[in-house]
């Protein structure tokens, strides 16, 4: 039964025991009177409790929402760092690589040969011109 329905059928009682009830208008007044504040008492005390359900559902629901957000923040934060790990391994593996073929190529071509064979031609074209 809902706090509605609680409410409708204790007005409908009330109005049926004042109507078919022989009694003064004095006793009628009285019994209407008991009547409105057992009602009203009755709805208090409803309201009083849903209130009481809603701020503990909606203080259940923020700490709920609450620890979640804090668990996919967690979950961000590691899955980011760890590709930035990952990321920072493969730079320093191609770093790493493309020094090792820098220095391959150093190693293969003779730079004083080139030198060498730079300045022969400068000179030949210094001479053809």
């Amino acid at each position: 039964m809902n706090g509605r329905d609680l409410i409708l059928g204790a007005l409908v009682g009330a109005a049926a025991g004042v109507l078919l009830a022989p009694k003064s208008g004095k006793a009628t007044r009285k019994e209407i009177k008991k009547q409105s504040k057992k009602i009203a008492k009755a709805s208090q005390l409803k309201a009083s409790k849903l209130a009481n359900t809603v701020g503990s559902t909606a203080n259940e629901l923020a700490t709920t929402v609450g620890s979640r957000a804090n668990e996919i923040a967690s979950t961000v934060k590691n899955k980011t760092q760890s590709h930035v790990v990952n990321a920072a391994g493969v730079v320093e593996e191609v770093a790493g690589n493309v020094k090792s073929k820098v220095q391959n190529l150093t190693n293969e071509v003779p730079v004083d040969e080139v030198k060498a064979q730079a300045k022969a031609r400068v000179e030949h074209l210094k001479e053809v011109v």
